[in-house]
């Protein structure tokens, strides 16, 4: 059994980019998640037999969505669970898509719908209390080309998540001049 998602995982040039913005935005005292298990979840998928996790994979290759433009620029905090989160300011059509039509192509895996609506977000601390946020500087901007299968292991230090597969999206639509 593999407890695993599929989710956007930034390049080494986001990654920096979130970084840097956790240390601007998080408040002293806050500590940051790790920077290598920056992601942002499209769908989980929970613990996984072998037969379950390759009809997720299936599932994934036959998923076709154009790459997309994502801008995070949004900063704020789920008191609920200490979450501080970076976000889109609102929902792309695109990543609305991608994550609709994973979840769609599930449909015969076994793996249990979200009933909670779609928030995408990057979480950059964990057990925070009522921190006072700072903005961003400026957005961090991503060009999404590919999605991931990532399984979260629980190890001495913590969880961490490995990407185990991934599957590219189809070229993003050319800009029309204006």
């Amino acid at each position: 059994m593999a407890r695993l998602f599929f989710a956007l995982w930034p390049p080494e040039r986001v990654r920096l980019c979130v970084v840097e913005a956790q240390h601007r935005a998080l408040p002293p005292g806050v500590r940051p998640a790790p920077a290598g298990n920056v992601h942002m979840t499209l769908v989980f998928l929970g613990e996984l037999d072998a037969a379950a996790r390759a009809c997720a994979e299936r599932a994934a290759a036959a998923v076709v969505v154009r790459g997309f433009a994502l801008r995070l620029e949004k900063v704020g905090w789920w008191p609920a669970f200490g979450i501080v989160w970076l976000a889109p300011d609102a929902l792309p059509a695109a990543l609305a898509a991608l994550q609709s039509a994973l979840t769609g192509a599930l449909g015969d895996c076994g793996v249990a719908r979200e009933t909670r609506a779609y928030r995408p977000h990057l979480t950059l601390a964990r057990r925070a209390r009522r921190p006072r946020l700072r903005r961003l500087v400026q957005p961090i901007c991503w060009e999404v080309e590919d999605f991931h299968l990532l399984e979260s292991l629980a190890g001495p230090r913590g969880v961490i998540y490995v990407s185990r597969r991934h599957w590219a999206l189809a070229p993003a639509a050319p800009e029309r001049p204006t």
